[in-house]
């Protein structure tokens, strides 16, 4: 993007509440998008669990996680709460949803990803 200057900070939260940080398909996918990987802001490298603390201290711009499955599993509920406590740090965070079949390898659902991407930087960077 031309304002790629400015890049918004998203974190991808994992069904397994793991975060892929530097040095990752998914780093180069959001870097590609015009966003910067928050996960690599904490200091993750590579995919590694992330502690709440860290992202409720110092929120990203867009935190994205996969769409909650059916009858909400554990998981989700997980992620539901870290939503919460990242909402009550009181920063104005962009939350959505991302199917996570569009990151498990790098084949053609890139193509189909980076859109998305570039769709949700636009939104958190109005």
């Amino acid at each position: 993007p031309r304002d790629a200057a400015r890049p918004a900070a998203l974190l991808w939260l994992g069904s397994s509440a793991l975060v892929n940080g530097g040095g990752t398909l998914i780093d180069d996918l959001l870097r590609t998008a015009g966003l910067r990987n928050a996960s690599a802001d904490y200091g993750i490298r590579y995919t590694a669990a992330l502690p709440l603390e860290l992202v409720a201290a110092n929120p990203p711009d867009v935190m994205l996680s996969p769409a909650p499955p059916p009858g909400s599993d554990p998981q989700a509920r997980r992620l539901l709460l870290r939503h919460r406590a990242i909402r009550a740090a009181g920063k104005r965070v962009v939350e959505g949803h991302f199917p996570e079949n569009m990151i498990w390898c790098g084949g053609p659902t890139i193509l189909r990803a980076l859109p998305r991407l570039a769709a949700i930087r636009r939104e958190a960077v109005k």
